[in-house]
């Protein structure tokens, strides 16, 4: 190769590290729901038990059990936080019940961090869409394709501030928290890696 073309093309990649982050055509407030807490079928399902209501799930398929058990008994909202959503069986499984609860009229609001997301950008816009759906990205970067690591590595003290939480809360009673992101490997289906 020339010295001319690799010139040619560190250019091109030092200026599209340069690329602004995807503009937001709509920046309105959105605020938790509290009518949740008194209307949700799930009020009455917590404080019927007699014990705290909170337990551990360590067994990975429970998690993800919960996680759609949840999703299916929402009424009116889903507040979902995570860094990572994977597009398997695991994910899509997920994404099916989060659309089944929007489809019944739950408000589904989902924010996700950027940093793995590359690709996913059509998937999310078809999410968003959804009238009872709304979907945010967690400091996006301008470049989405190859190169984004170069942004990444231009600008790091930028995009090195993610957002590591992991929370699904239904109606605003129930919630599971922290632990995992959405995988098959965090749920014990991958066949060769789970964490």
């Amino acid at each position: 190769m020339r010295p001319r073309h690799c010139w040619a093309i560190c250019l091109s990649l030092f200026l599209s590290a340069c690329a602004s982050a995807p503009q937001v055509a709509d920046n309105s407030v959105s605020q938790f729901n509290d009518r949740a807490q008194t209307e949700s079928p799930l009020v009455a399902l917590a404080t019927s038990q007699a014990h705290s209501g909170i337990r551990l799930l360590a067994d990975p398929s429970e998690a993800l059990q919960s996680r759609l058990h949840l999703a299916a008994l929402a009424t009116i909202t889903l507040d979902i936080q995570y860094y990572l959503w994977q597009g398997d069986d695991s994910g899509l499984a997920l994404t099916h019940e989060v659309l089944q609860a929007a489809d019944r009229g739950v408000r589904v609001r989902i924010l996700l961090d950027d940093i793995y997301h590359s690709g996913r950008d059509s998937a999310y816009q078809t999410l968003d869409v959804h009238p009872n759906v709304e979907v945010r990205l967690f400091n996006p970067m301008g470049n989405r394709g190859a190169a984004k690591q170069v942004n990444y590595a231009l600008k790091k003290s930028t995009f090195n501030y993610r957002m590591h939480n992991k929370i699904f809360l239904v109606d605003g009673v129930a919630a599971v928290l922290v632990g995992r992101n959405i995988g098959d490997e965090y749920f014990g289906q991958d066949p060769s890696f789970n964490f």
